[in-house]
């Protein structure tokens, strides 16, 4: 059983939301991890269940949203970063999952006391202030944007491969492609997940 394509988006939107609200990266002082009861219900799967109950035509993709979390998780415990490539809507889309990962959405993602103290250090002038309003970020880039690249291997080398040359650049064991195709045969979308294996990266394909 499919999902049909009005709802494919939410397919995504539950990974890519259940990962942007549970991670804890050692080292990094701007990490978040659930606190309240909320938040560790949320961290517990809950979100899924909810999700679930409102759009029922998820149930059949609950296997393949869980797993597409637990790779998200596992990619931002290694210290990785995701790379999200698409084309058109799937591209906007792209940009658009990147933009919940790399800032708050529903919960509060301050910086830590340390990385506060330590801003204050290096700039005096303008470190209370960065310290006010940065906020936590699941590193993350959407393949999509970078115009003077894409137009450059565009028209120096083979249009199709420009995600496959930015994930052969970004890419490491460490991270993970998701690649969005609404057709599922994009080619410049397979390349980037071809490409991506062979590197040894988690792969994600909607």
């Amino acid at each position: 059983e499919s999902v049909e394509e009005p709802h494919y988006r939410m397919v995504l939107k539950s990974a890519v939301s259940a990962a942007g609200n549970l991670w804890k990266r050692p080292g990094r002082p701007f990490c978040w991890s659930p606190q309240t009861e909320e938040e560790k219900e949320m961290a517990q799967g809950t979100q899924l269940e909810r999700l679930i109950e409102r759009y029922p035509v998820l149930d059949a993709c609950r296997e393949e949203i869980q797993r597409a979390y637990e790779l998200l998780k596992e990619t931002y415990e290694k210290k990785g970063m995701l790379l999200v490539c698409g084309n058109g809507g799937s591209g906007a889309d792209s940009e658009h999952i990147v933009g919940e990962l790399m800032k708050e959405v529903a919960i509060r993602r301050p910086l830590s006391d340390e990385m506060k103290a330590k801003l204050c250090e290096v700039s005096p002038e303008y470190g209370k202030l960065l310290g006010e309003h940065l906020q936590g970020s699941l590193p993350a880039i959407p393949l999509t944007g970078n115009i003077a690249l894409s137009t450059a291997f565009a028209n120096d080398a083979v249009p199709e491969l420009v995600f496959a040359q930015q994930v052969y650049g970004y890419g490491d064991e460490n991270s993970a492609l998701l690649g969005i195709s609404t057709s599922g045969n994009s080619q410049n979308v397979i390349y980037a997940i071809e490409t991506a294996k062979a590197k040894g990266m988690a792969t994600i394909g909607l």
